[in-house]
């Protein structure tokens, strides 16, 4: 994944937790995906798919990658409906990201769809980037598990 998707990705994330997260948490939160992207060379890619349904202030994921499927539960602001992603989950440890999840970012458009994957302490563990065919447009975060 090139320099400017990773710079794209964590300036879409900025953007979208500007006003939900203190300055502090903010900081920390770029540090770490700034972190994370520095030491993306060993990053390997794994074909995913999934669905996402909004209800407008809450939205359910579904991504299956790589035997595992990631539940998600999210909440924002975005339009109602639903859509099919299609894309790649990016990660330098897949076992790792599959264990420590416990959040998501979200960032969704009718033709592109973003997850982030953190752990409880706001380390991000990989990211999925999408092609969708969908109604969902809106950013927002949540709780979700890998099964």
């Amino acid at each position: 994944m090139s320099n400017s998707y990773k710079e794209q990705i964590t300036n879409d994330f900025n953007k979208a937790m500007k006003r939900k997260l203190k300055k502090n948490e903010s900081n920390m939160l770029k540090k770490n995906m700034n972190l994370y992207f520095s030491n993306t060379i060993n990053e390997s890619s794994y074909p995913g798919t999934g669905s996402v349904a909004s209800f407008i202030f809450y939205l359910r994921f579904n991504l299956d990658c790589n035997g595992k499927t990631f539940k998600g539960d999210g909440g924002g602001f975005s339009s109602p409906g639903g859509g099919i992603l299609i894309g790649d989950v990016y990660t330098n440890n897949f076992e790792k990201m599959v264990l420590e999840t416990d959040r998501f970012e979200f960032n969704c458009t009718p033709v592109y769809t973003s997850l982030l994957f953190f752990n409880d302490e706001s380390n991000l563990l990989g990211h999925f980037q999408s092609g969708s065919v969908s109604t969902v447009l809106g950013i927002g975060a949540g709780s979700g598990k890998w099964v």
